[in-house]
């Protein structure tokens, strides 16, 4: 069991910073869904092509949606990058 008296600064500065980039990580998920999901100009295969990939190659999939993905419609809210 993990006390209190062996936990040292750096070791919740890695945590609080391990933390802070895992829920980034959630939130560009749910932000690159709600994109994909929302566009009118993807057919519906697609949008599941994406998601498949985005699913199973998480990390790689999303970086590959937010710089390969063609440009939307101008005032159509979104994920901005």
């Amino acid at each position: 069991m993990l006390l209190a008296a062996e936990w040292n600064f750096g070791d919740v500065l890695l945590l609080t910073l391990f933390l802070f980039f895992w829920v980034v990580f959630i939130w560009m998920f749910i932000a690159v869904f709600a994109d994909i999901l929302s566009r009118a100009d993807l057919s519906g295969w697609t949008k599941a092509l994406w998601i498949i990939f985005i699913v199973f190659v998480p990390f790689l999939g999303v970086l590959v949606y937010l710089i390969a993905r063609p440009p939307g419609p101008v005032g159509r809210g979104g994920v901005t990058v």
